[in-house]
């Protein structure tokens, strides 16, 4: 067995822990690649996680899903971990996050309009009206975010709609 001079609380009195050396090698490696990666997008099941995190792999990127397991096995403990995390190295977030925007662009030019069938719907964000409470904070506050919403639109009729075309829905793409 091993010791390590550990510090405990914010004391500075040294306590040892008897630990394997082949455990205190993979602390440091994981603690070095936990501090390293960023979170790029959170979803809410994990089918859709599972979808991008392969094809992100595919192409090289370096990511994993964290509170997979959590949710997957307590569906209700979704809001409680802030869902499942795809979270990539930092050298690798902006290549990441142009292939992420490019798949998401080319799945939403894929779904047909519900109304004309045509498959012409885009992706936008529109700001939800604020009422008078929200506007006194902002009078007061400027830097307070504005509440914005994804719609759906239709290029050839002008279609809108909150919610992804139910043909594709499984995917559920919105989650950002």
């Amino acid at each position: 067995m091993y010791s390590v001079n550990l510090r405990a609380n914010l004391r500075d009195t040294p306590c040892d822990f008897a630990i394997p050396p082949s455990f205190s090698m993979r602390a440091n490696i994981c603690l070095t690649l936990v501090s390293t990666m960023v979170t790029l997008k959170v979803f809410d099941n994990y089918f859709s996680a599972n979808i991008v995190l392969s094809r992100l792999q595919q192409e090289g990127i370096v990511c994993y899903l964290r509170d997979e397991h959590t949710v997957t096995i307590d569906p209700l403990l979704n809001n409680a971990v802030g869902g499942i995390k795809l979270t990539v190295k930092l050298e690798q977030y902006e290549a990441a996050l142009d292939l992420l925007q490019e798949y998401e662009k080319v799945y939403i030019q894929q779904a047909e309009c519900p109304s004309c069938g045509q498959q012409e719907m885009e992706k936008l964000l529109q700001p939800i009206p604020a009422d008078w409470r929200v506007k006194l904070v902002r009078f007061f506050i400027p830097d307070f975010e504005n509440d914005i919403e994804i719609v759906y639109h239709c290029r050839n009729c002008s279609f809108e709609t909150k919610t992804f075309p139910e043909k594709y829905a499984w995917y559920n793409m919105p989650g950002e």
